[in-house]
Order: C-alpha cells, then sequence, then structure tokens
C-alpha cells in the first residue's frame, strides 16, 4: 500500500500550497485577460474619437456648405426683390406722372369752364346794373 502512503503524504500544507498556487495563476490570467480588454477598450474609445471627429468635420462642412448656399439664395432673392422693387417704382412713378398729367388738364379745363362762366355772369351782372342805373336815369 504504497499509494496509500503517498497519498497520506500529502498534508493540508500541500493542499493549500496547491490551491494558492491554482489561485494565483487564476489570478494571473484574470489580470492578463483586464489588460487585454482595457487594451482593446481603449482602442475601440480611439476609434470611435476618430468615428466621431470624422462625421464631426463632415457635419461642419456640410453645414458651411448648405449656409453658402442658403447666404447665395438669400442675395439672389434680394437681387430680385431690389429689381423689382424698383421696377414697380417706375412704373409707379409713370403713373402718377400720367394721374397728374390728366388732374392738370381736367384741372386746366375746369378753370377754363368756370372762368367762362363767370365772365357770362359778370356780364349779366354788369349788364343789369347799366340797365337799373339807365333806368333809374332816365326816370329822373
Amino acid at each position: 500500500m504504497p499509494s496509500e502512503q503517498s497519498v497520506s503524504e500529502l498534508t493540508t500544507r500541500d493542499v493549500l500550497h496547491q490551491v494558492d498556487r491554482r489561485l494565483t495563476l487564476m489570478e494571473e490570467d484574470v489580470r492578463e485577460l483586464r489588460g487585454e480588454m482595457n487594451d482593446g477598450f481603449t482602442q475601440l474609445r480611439g476609434e470611435m474619437n476618430d468615428g466621431f471627429t470624422q462625421l464631426r468635420g463632415e457635419m461642419n462642412d456640410g453645414f458651411t456648405q448648405l449656409r453658402g448656399e442658403m447666404n447665395d439664395g438669400f442675395t439672389q432673392l434680394r437681387d430680385e426683390m431690389n429689381g423689382d422693387s424698383t421696377k414697380l417704382r417706375g412704373e409707379m412713378d409713370g403713373s402718377l406722372t400720367e394721374l397728374r398729367s390728366e388732374m392738370n388738364g381736367g384741372f386746366a379745363e375746369m378753370r377754363r369752364e368756370m372762368s367762362a362762366r363767370f365772365y357770362w355772369l359778370l356780364g349779366i351782372f354788369f349788364a343789369g346794373w347799366l340797365s337799373m342805373i339807365g333806368t333809374v336815369l332816365f326816370k329822373l
């Protein structure tokens, strides 16, 4: 029963030493795995940061381009509106000038008619006055 003797020769100290050795190996494996995971996460974080930086740059370029297109559109619209307002002012000035000339012509015609009627009334009044004076003078 030499095998029993060899089994019995294993003491508690030997068993604890083996358990300690296995735990130490497991702890080293866990530390190594943690280091690999940290390196992986660091690499992943760097790739994500690079991706976000690239995306941010693309978005800024897109916004800059969009802002330029909007400014060009607003400038073009402003120019069209200025041209239309200038054209409208010209048409309004022409219409106002035409209206003024029509009104001046109407006023001139009205003045002529009023002058003619005034002269007729003045003539009738003067004729009536002469007739009355003549009647008074002839009767005296």
